[in-house]
C-alpha cells in the first residue's frame, strides 16, 4: 500500500464531486436531449457525449501531471477471462432479480414512469444510445477515477465495499421518491449490482469490464421490465426460464470463481485518522451533497478543490523546474 498524502483526499473528493456533478448533466442531456428530441436532429447526440468526454479529459490530465499510465486507470485489454466473469457476476445475480419481480411485481409499473418502457421505439434509442452513455459516465467516475484510488492507497477490499456504498448514495434521489417498499427493494438490489461491478474491477483492474456488465445488466433488467409491463408475460417468463436455467447449469463454476482471493493490503496499516478521511470524503460528504447542498454548493466546492489540486500541481513543477535550473 501507497503512502497517502492531504493531495491524495482531496483528489478523492474532488472526483467524488465531479462524478455527482457530471452524472446529474448526464441524466438532463439525456431525458431532454438523448430521448425525447434525438429524432427531431443530431444536436442530441453531441451534447450527450459531454459528460463522459468531461471525465476523459480530466484522466487524460491527472495521468499527463502525475506521469501515470492508463492502466493505473483502469484501461486494460479485455481478455476472455474477463467475459467469463462478468457472465459469472450475471447469473449469480438472478435470484435477487427473479425475488424482487415475485415479490413486488408493481415496482416495474410504478420505474416504467421514469423510463421508457412502455414505448418500444422510444426504449430502442434508449437502450442503444442513452443508456450506454450514462453507463461510460458511471463507470469513468466511479471507477476511472474513483475506485482505482480507493484501491491504491487502502486496497481491494476496502475499495470493493467504500465504492459500493458510494455508488449506492449517487442514486439516492431517485430512492427518496419511491414507496418504502420499493425502497428497500432498490436498496437491496443497488447493494448487490454496485457490490458486483466492483468487485469485478478488482479481479480485472478493467474499466471495460464494469463498462460491459453495467451495460449487459442494464439491458437485462430494461428488456425484462418492458415486457412485464406491456404484459408481454410469455415472453418474460421465456427470459426468465433461460436466466435460471444457466444458473443453475453454472453454479459450481460461479461459486469457484468468486471464491478466489486476491491479495490486498492489510487495514492496520492504516491510521483511524486515515479510516476516518475516507468515511467522511467517500460515504458520508457524498451524502450531504446529494441529500443537502444545492447546484451552488456544489460548484463552489468543485472551483475550491480544483483551484488547490492546480495549485499543488503548479507547486511541483516550479520546484521541479527549480531543481533542472539549478543541476
Amino acid at each position: 500500500m501507497r503512502k497517502i498524502k492531504k493531495i491524495d483526499f482531496v483528489k478523492i473528493v474532488f472526483f467524488n464531486l465531479l462524478l455527482i456533478i457530471v452524472a446529474n448533466l448526464s441524466v438532463l442531456f439525456s431525458n431532454f436531449f438523448g430521448i425525447s428530441n434525438i429524432l427531431s436532429g443530431y444536436s442530441g447526440y453531441v451534447v450527450s457525449l459531454v459528460p463522459p468526454v468531461i471525465l476523459l479529459g480530466f484522466i487524460f490530465l491527472d495521468k499527463f501531471i502525475e506521469k501515470g499510465r492508463m492502466s493505473d486507470y483502469g484501461f486494460r485489454s479485455f481478455n476472455l477471462h474477463h467475459l467469463d466473469l462478468i457472465l459469472y457476476a450475471l447469473l449469480i445475480l438472478f435470484p435477487i432479480s427473479f425475488a424482487s419481480r415475485v415479490l413486488l411485481p408493481g415496482f416495474d409499473f410504478w420505474y416504467s414512469d421514469f423510463m421508457p418502457f412502455s414505448n418500444l421505439s422510444i426504449l430502442v434509442i434508449f437502450l442503444i444510445f442513452a443508456m450506454p452513455l450514462a453507463v461510460i459516465t458511471e463507470e469513468l467516475g466511479e471507477r476511472a477515477l474513483f475506485q482505482s484510488r480507493i484501491s491504491k492507497f487502502f486496497g481491494s477490499n476496502t475499495a470493493v465495499y467504500v465504492v459500493t456504498l458510494n455508488f449506492v448514495i449517487l442514486h439516492t434521489p431517485l430512492l427518496l421518491t419511491a414507496k418504502p417498499e420499493y425502497q428497500l427493494l432498490m436498496l437491496v438490489n443497488w447493494l448487490a449490482y454496485a457490490f458486483m461491478i466492483s468487485l469485478i474491477f478488482e479481479y480485472t483492474k478493467s474499466v471495460y469490464s464494469t463498462i460491459l456488465f453495467h451495460f449487459l445488466a442494464n439491458l437485462i433488467n430494461s428488456i425484462q421490465m418492458f415486457l412485464h409491463v406491456n404484459l408481454m408475460l410469455i415472453p418474460e417468463a421465456v427470459l426468465w426460464s433461460v436466466w435460471a436455467t444457466l444458473f443453475i447449469i453454472t453454479l459450481r463454476s460461479i461459486v469457484r470463481e468468486l471464491s478466489r482471493k486476491r491479495r490486498s493490503p492489510s487495514l492496520h496499516e492504516i491510521s483511524w485518522m486515515q479510516k476516518f478521511y475516507l468515511l467522511f470524503l467517500s460515504i458520508l460528504y457524498p451524502i450531504s451533497i446529494e441529500l443537502g447542498g444545492d447546484d451552488a454548493a456544489r460548484y463552489t466546492l468543485f472551483i475550491i478543490l480544483l483551484a488547490s489540486i492546480m495549485l499543488y500541481y503548479i507547486k511541483d513543477l516550479l520546484v521541479s523546474f527549480t531543481k533542472g535550473q539549478r543541476t
